[in-house]
């Protein structure tokens, strides 16, 4: 079951990501534009922000992040609150902006730091072969492939007696 999971999340199209995240803050822009100050939704754009820089790449999650803060604004002044002065609205765009580029900055290093780990959790130090886990991934992979295309294989398989000792 979690190996299904992460198959269908590895395989999510960014075209699809990028729809849904422009639906899904959409729908925040007008409930926060509907409920005013008195109850802040905006922080909710947070969601589709780091699932387009997971998905789809970090400049596409800026850009999102962008686009969210203006709107977050844009929200806020569409519900009639009046701020003092304009620079106390620039300000807080601009703060907002940079909120959301720390968080795609820390969510493109998150999914940067997790491809290396898998990818070293899967490799010998010494030998720079696949390890057992890693033989035992690409195994299952090219198995499925050959199954859906009921392509006939074979499997070779050596076994060296005492090779931990020449390895050493």
């Amino acid at each position: 079951m979690l190996d299904q999971c992460k198959t269908y999340l590895n395989k999510i199209s960014p075209r699809l990501v990028w729809i849904g995240s422009v639906v899904f803050g959409l729908l925040i822009f007008f409930v926060d534009r509907t409920t005013g100050n008195e109850i802040h939704v905006s922080v909710f754009y947070l969601i589709p922000t780091f699932l387009v820089t997971w998905y789809v790449s970090m400049g596409s999650g800026l850009a999102y992040g962008v686009v969210a803060s203006l709107a977050w604004t844009v929200a806020e002044s569409m519900s009639g609150f009046q701020y003092s002065h304009i620079g106390i609205v620039i300000w807080n765009t601009i703060v907002r902006a940079g909120f959301f580029l720390f968080v795609v900055i820390l969510a493109d290093r998150l999914r940067k730091a997790l491809h290396y780990e898998k990818s070293i959790s899967r490799i010998d130090p010494l030998t720079t072969l696949y390890n057992s886990r890693g033989f035992y991934e690409r195994a299952y992979r090219v198995l499925e492939e050959l199954r859906k295309q009921e392509t006939p294989f074979t499997v070779a398989y050596i076994d060296l007696d005492n090779f931990k000792s020449i390895n050493d």
